[in-house]
């Protein structure tokens, strides 16, 4: 699943480091799965998807590569974030993981809560 961050719950001014504490998560709101399996997003939301959200996991993968092997308790939470960025991207793409079989599947569907999810998958955007 992919969070999208609020716009900051102050008023419209210059970013301050107190401010950027105050921001919240919030999920994307519940859409219908369309008959062929999407859930499309607005525009609003698939912009801030491509331009904001995946790039920030991709740096957590990229910030993670450079901390290998770890050599502080910073690199090990750089890590564990790169770890948790690259299996929501892989959830993204559309690949899981079969347990039986013990390899890696094809995950196209999303979560359904009668007819609704939010989750969001590269099939969203016609990928």
């Amino acid at each position: 699943m992919v969070s999208f961050h609020a716009e900051s719950v102050l008023e419209k001014k210059p970013k301050s480091a107190k401010t950027k504490l105050r921001r919240i998560i919030v999920r994307l709101p519940m859409r219908p799965i369309n008959p062929q399996g999407k859930a499309p997003l607005v525009t609003k939301a698939r912009t801030r998807l491509l331009h904001s959200d995946l790039p920030y996991r991709v740096n957590h993968l990229r910030d993670a590569i450079q901390r290998v092997p770890a050599e502080s308790f910073a690199d090990n939470q750089a890590f564990e974030a790169g770890a948790v960025a690259g299996r929501v991207l892989l959830d993204f793409l559309g690949i899981g993981y079969d347990a039986k079989t013990e390899s890696l599947k094809e995950s196209r569907a999303h979560s359904n809560k009668e007819g609704l999810t939010d989750d969001v998958k590269v099939i969203d955007l016609d990928g």
